[in-house]
């Protein structure tokens, strides 16, 4: 785990992406937050992530992903579906601009916990875990 020392406090880099430690981190150049020197972002991601085992319990994720889709979406956000065919991972990674994603988290991440113990539900389906990471397309 990095940590980095933000005005004699000790952060992690999870901590570094939240809205508590965001007004905290220093600017760069760009105006943007910054974890690191050079290191930028302007989206922070929400990934939720499964293992599936078979097409029957993959076909049912997707339909998960479909009945929160429009929630997920709501106020501008993006949606990304990630499926491995060779691991077996299926994610959901939403986009949030890091300047709304306090009130994205604040509301529970438009559902997640529903979605997580849908997805746990699924017959062959393991490992539902979440992340939250930056996003930034270069």
């Amino acid at each position: 785990m990095v940590r980095f020392d933000n005005d004699g406090q000790t952060v992690t880099t999870a901590d570094l992406i939240t809205k508590r430690h965001l007004q905290t981190v220093t600017a760069s150049k760009s105006h943007y937050p910054t974890i690191a020197p050079t290191v930028d972002f302007t989206v922070i991601a929400r990934e939720m992530r499964c293992k599936w085992s078979t097409p029957e319990s993959l076909t049912a994720c997707q339909s998960v992903l479909a009945a929160h889709l429009s929630d997920l979406k709501a106020d501008g956000r993006k949606v990304n579906r990630m499926v491995c065919g060779s691991c077996m991972d299926f994610k959901i990674i939403v986009l949030c601009d890091a300047e709304s994603f306090g009130d994205f988290e604040g509301g529970g991440f438009a559902g997640e916990a529903a979605i997580l113990e849908e997805l746990k539900k699924i017959e062959g389906v393991s490992g539902v875990e979440t992340q939250t990471i930056t996003h930034t397309e270069m």
